[in-house]
């Protein structure tokens, strides 16, 4: 099916709008993209979304990254009821129940380039984002898309389990001004950007790094790092990690960028430890002002130190090969000697050194 309505535009703070179209009765997506990617709650206001059918509450969010998408109704004859008066409908704004065409600034989510080997943005936008399409959920080993999903082939790590161990699910990069706020413009040759992703950390985020990257050469990346990757992510589970704002190349029309996770190690384009995964998004750039954009040094990113209060790193909770990699644990007999640590195969476990 095509597209039966759309808006954007919404530029009034604490503004409410409400939407009502009668439609035949069938099974429609609804897709709510947000430009600088952080939802519409909670960084700037309390805000959220809701969506009707018939009177019933079928779908609604409030924190979500650059985009989100629900599925509801079911297809039938007859049609489509409105929505009952007695519902909220402050500032309504009518739309007519043909389709209309997608408005020119409302981004186009991300879709695999088989060119490029990985997700790409084809149109010139300020956002471009693999949130809400599943292209970059889960590992090779798990059954992610596409692999490696990677311009240069960088393999992921075969090891561990999905939702339980690390990977990247999603990224996004953003037009933003020098400092990391968000801008009105599109991703410019010159202009600045940031990274959003989501990844999951394994048990407290104590042993998971996350490594940005950036590259204006797809078919033969540089990769430069955006951050020092010596801070974990200090959280378990799904998280929302952000790169330092940085300056896209004034000289190519189509770069990428990378987030990576892995399990301690060093920062590397492409680190080979059985946890780590790396996943690239390329995007093209608006090449109209490249001849003026002057390119500047950013100050790298200051490492905050380790809190007091962050969680270690947790040796007892790991496997064998997990524990192998680990630098601050050691697989064998607890308590004993580095000469008996492994000495029998009996009562081995993950410890603390």
């Amino acid at each position: 099916g095509g597209e039966i309505v759309s808006g954007d535009n919404y530029t009034v703070a604490g503004e409410a709008v409400s939407v009502e179209v009668t439609v035949p009765r069938g099974r429609f997506m609804m897709n709510i993209i947000d430009t600088f990617g952080d939802g519409v709650c909670c960084n700037h206001g309390q805000g959220k979304y809701e969506v009707f059918m018939d009177g019933l509450l079928v779908a609604d969010g409030d924190d979500f990254d650059a985009m989100e998408s629900h599925f509801f109704g079911n297809c039938g004859d007859g049609p489509q009821t409105q929505k009952p008066t007695g519902e909220p409908t402050t500032n309504a704004t009518p739309r007519p129940s043909n389709a209309t065409p997608r408005p020119s600034g409302a981004p186009v989510p991300a879709s695999f380039d088989a060119l490029v080997g990985t997700p790409a943005c084809n149109d010139i936008q300020s956002i471009c984002s693999t949130a809400g399409t599943s292209l970059l959920d889960k590992k090779e080993v798990w059954g992610e898309l596409n692999p490696s999903n990677t311009l240069d082939n960088c393999a992921d790590g075969g090891a561990g389990t999905y939702l339980i161990d690390e990977s990247v699910e999603s990224v996004t990069v953003v037009a933003t001004d020098s400092a990391g706020n968000p801008v009105e413009g599109v991703l410019s040759a010159g202009g600045f950007a940031k990274i959003k992703a989501v990844v999951h950390a394994w048990n407290n985020g104590a042993g998971s790094y996350v490594d940005f990257f950036k590259t204006s050469d797809i078919v033969s990346p540089n990769w430069v790092p955006l951050n020092s990757g010596t801070s974990p992510v200090g959280q378990g589970g799904l998280v929302d990690v952000e790169s330092p704002a940085f300056q896209l190349s004034n000289t190519a029309a189509i770069q990428a960028v990378r987030v990576g996770i892995r399990f301690q190690g060093s920062q590397s384009p492409c680190p080979t430890g059985g946890y780590d995964e790396n996943d690239d998004l390329a995007f093209k750039v608006d090449m109209t002002s490249a001849s003026d954009a002057v390119m500047v040094a950013v100050a790298p990113p200051v490492t905050a130190s380790t809190s007091s209060s962050q969680e270690a790193i947790d040796c007892p909770a790991m496997v064998e090969d997990r524990c192998l990699e680990a630098t601050e644990c050691y697989w064998g007999r607890p308590n004993a000697s580095n000469r008996n640590r492994v000495r029998r195969n009996e009562n081995k476990s993950c410890h603390k050194l």
